[in-house]
């Protein structure tokens, strides 16, 4: 639980250090320009955003469009060029042009504002290398390195999240926003720590962790015993819940399993803590329903009860959240 607040305070002392006023006054760092701009690589951009080229030909790079979703890939990207068109929209241009495109701003100074928050890490705007390291470099497994935890502010992450239903306000306590390097590439994610250490990472492209996996716990500060503790399979789903019943803190101590795997793992966490009963609100698929059967007969003694009813009909509480939200919304 204490590695959980930990890295929780120090992505918020990291979040202090990049607020645009002190970074300025610490480091004399300009914002980034043009040049500097154009010097990114859009394939290095596209790979941060969490997008994948689906073939390479003659230089050419195809992805399936970052601006909608679509089954073919119809956006070229020429790596000789550094220059990108979109087939669909009939659009192309630099990587300017793109970020205008992408986060949907008016301004070539918005669109710089927007790459240097994405690409903060590049090297094509990193500091002089006598400036002050304010951003250490964290080294996970493999060739994994966080140079970057910050409070979500990324406009891509936040509308990843509204896509998902969860409002920022409610995710921001819980998750917060990683940059990181792998195999010398920018990427970044919605984070969400483990007890071991670990982050479990998300955004609209992606899929993974880094570090040990790990389950996670919530430990309200209002609820001083461990009565009862509620079990999610994913952090998605934990703030589903959040949002259903319109809170931003549980009511009970919140388990998340971060993989159905950590099934043993949680099962001898709850035994530890003494907890007599156990609300389970796990994905409505063979994997849920297995993990709730190993939870019901091995915490013999203990309150097991099922809570997928909540969202029947529907495959976890997210999907059944954004059906809950479609008459809001048309």
């Amino acid at each position: 639980m204490a590695n959980f607040w930990y890295l929780a305070a120090l992505g918020g002392r990291l979040w202090n250090l990049r607020q645009p006023g002190k970074q300025k006054k610490a480091t004399g760092e300009n914002k980034m320009n043009t040049y500097q701009a154009k010097r990114i690589p859009l394939r290095d951009l596209l790979t941060a955003l969490g997008c994948v080229p689906q073939r390479e030909n003659k230089g050419e790079l195809w992805y399936l469009s970052p601006f909608r979703q679509e089954g073919a890939p119809s956006f070229k990207v020429s790596v000789t060029g550094n220059a990108w068109y979109d087939f669909g929209l009939g659009k192309g241009g630099n990587i300017i042009d793109f970020a205008m495109q992408y986060f949907q701003v008016s301004s070539v100074a918005a669109a710089l504002s927007e790459l240097e928050r994405c690409m903060g890490s590049s090297a094509s705007i990193a500091p002089p290398p006598s400036a002050p390291a304010l951003r250490p470099t964290i080294e996970l497994k493999d060739d994994l390195k966080i140079t970057k935890i910050q409070s979500l502010q990324n406009k891509a992450l936040t509308d990843y999240l509204q896509s998902r239903g969860i409002a920022v306000e409610v995710a921001r306590p819980y998750v917060q926003e990683m940059y990181y390097t792998r195999s010398k590439k920018h990427f970044f994610a919605l984070a969400f720590s483990t007890q071991s250490g670990g982050w479990e990472l998300r955004n609209r492209y992606f899929k993974g962790s880094a570090g040990s996996k790990d389950i996670s716990i919530i430990q309200p500060a209002s609820v001083i015993e461990d009565a009862a503790i509620m079990v999610f399979e994913g952090f998605m789903d934990f703030m589903s819940y959040l949002m259903w019943k319109k809170v931003t803190v549980p009511p009970l101590p919140v388990l998340v399993l971060n993989s159905t795997a950590m099934a043993e793992k949680a099962i001898s966490t709850i035994r530890d803590r003494g907890i007599q009963t156990v609300h389970l609100c796990l994905d409505h698929d063979a994997s849920g329903r297995e993990v709730t059967a190993q939870f019901q007969q091995q915490l013999s003694g203990v309150n097991v009860v099922d809570q997928s009813a909540l969202y029947a009909g529907h495959k976890d509480f997210n999907e059944f959240l954004q059906k809950q939200r479609q008459p809001e919304l048309s």
